[in-house]
């Protein structure tokens, strides 16, 4: 008696509908789907399912340093105070 071998027929391929190399002609998962979008974890828009990096990532320019849920004269103040330490203490450092 012969043995059945379900994935004889099986065509290996990307079989996710949203990626960008989907192959709708593939039966069987090959594990080279491509995902696009956001790869940078620092970004607002990370995506941990992309894989290839396709220049969408959006950062915040200026962070809400005080938590108050705006971006506003004092949030800019922090960050330019905090970048002048930063390079006041560059300067002087012996190392």
């Amino acid at each position: 008696m012969l043995a059945v071998c379900p994935d004889c027929c099986a065509a290996s391929g990307c079989i996710y509908p949203n990626a960008l190399n989907f192959d709708a002609s593939a039966t069987l998962d090959g594990g080279s789907c491509v995902f696009g979008g956001c790869t940078d974890s620092a970004a607002l828009n990370f995506n941990l399912l992309a894989n290839i990096e396709d220049g969408s990532c959006r950062f915040d320019v200026c962070p809400d340093f005080d938590g108050d849920g705006n971006i506003n004269l004092g949030d800019l103040l922090n960050l330019l105070l905090g970048y002048e330490g930063d390079n006041l203490l560059n300067e002087y450092d012996d190392d």
